[in-house]
C-alpha cells in the first residue's frame, strides 16, 4: 500500500511540475503591447453644447464602432492569447475542484470523528439501574437532568 501511495505522490508531483512550467511559459511570453500596435482612431471633433453646459456628456449611441480594442493585433496573436486564457481557466478550474475535494474529505473526517467520539462515550458510560423510585423524588434538578433512560436491549 505504501508503494501505491508513493506512486500517487510521484504522479501528483509530476503534474504539479508540468502545471508550474505551463504557468511560467504563459508568464514569460509577453503579450503584444496593444497600445503601441493599436491603430490610432480619430475621434470626431465635438463642439460646445447648445445649452452652454460643458459638463454634460456626449451622446454615445454608436461609440462602440470607434472603440476597437484589438485593432493592431493579428489573428494568430489573438488565437494565442485565447489559447493562454483557456489554459489558465482550465488550471483555475482544476485547482477549485481539488480544493472542493479536499474540503469534502475534511468534512467527512470530522463527521467520522464525531461519530467515533459518541460511540466511545456510549461504550464508557456506567449504567446503573434505579430500582428505588423514591431516589428520583429526592434528586436535585441537575442530577435529574443528567439521567438517561434506556431499554435493556439498547445497552448491549
Amino acid at each position: 500500500m505504501s508503494s501505491e501511495t508513493q506512486q500517487q505522490q510521484i504522479n501528483t508531483n509530476e503534474c504539479e511540475k508540468q502545471k508550474e512550467e505551463i504557468i511560467k511559459e504563459i508568464i514569460v511570453k509577453e503579450e503584444p503591447d496593444i497600445k503601441e500596435e493599436k491603430k490610432e482612431i480619430k475621434k470626431p471633433i465635438r463642439g460646445a453644447n447648445v445649452s452652454g453646459r460643458p459638463w454634460k456628456e456626449a451622446y454615445k449611441k454608436r461609440s462602440i464602432k470607434d472603440n476597437v480594442a484589438m485593432a493592431g493585433i493579428s489573428w494568430e496573436e489573438k488565437m494565442e492569447m485565447k489559447k493562454r486564457r483557456q489554459m489558465m481557466r482550465a488550471l483555475d478550474e482544476e485547482i477549485r475542484t481539488r480544493q472542493a475535494e479536499e474540503e469534502a474529505k475534511r468534512k467527512e473526517a470530522r463527521k467520522q470523528a464525531i461519530i467515533r467520539k459518541k460511540e466511545n462515550i456510549a461504550k464508557n458510560t456506567i449504567v446503573q439501574q434505579i430500582t428505588n423510585k423514591k431516589k428520583l423524588r429526592h434528586m436535585s434538578g441537575k442530577q435529574f437532568r443528567q439521567l438517561r433512560t434506556f431499554h435493556f436491549d439498547e445497552i448491549e
